[in-house]
């Protein structure tokens, strides 16, 4: 697993920016699987078998061609993207450690994607 580190004076504000900027990108990718999905669902009632069934029989011939079929490959193929990229960012942790030389205090500062609160600890260096 890679690792990025960022110095800076106020870590727990550069930590709240990051943590806001995934959040909204994760609700821009659950309104995109939304949409892509319902579009998905659309062809499946109109023609009447799966997507997966589709995917299929598309793939074995089993059906002529047609820009509906060019189309619902190209939402099954989006719908997969988008899945995979909030799979991606909601697997993203922080971990971000202060030390005060002063009194030896660690403060370990955890977000929590899920519910987009940051969670703070602290403990004697």
């Amino acid at each position: 697993m890679a690792e990025i580190k960022i110095i800076c004076e106020r870590p727990d504000s550069i930590l709240r920016f990051i943590t806001d900027a995934i959040t909204k990108e994760l609700q821009l990718l659950a309104d995109g699987i939304r949409v892509t999905e319902e579009r998905l669902r659309k062809f499946e009632s109109q023609y009447q078998f799966s997507t997966q069934e589709f995917l299929s029989k598309f793939s074995n011939d089993e059906l002529d061609h047609s820009p509906d079929f060019d189309e619902w490959i190209g939402e099954s193929r989006m719908l997969k993207r988008l899945q995979d990229n909030a799979r991606e960012l909601n697997s993203i942790e922080f971990f971000v450690t202060q030390q005060s030389k002063r009194y030896g205090t660690i403060a370990t500062i955890t977000a929590d994607l899920a519910t987009a609160q940051l969670v703070s600890e602290m403990r004697e260096a």
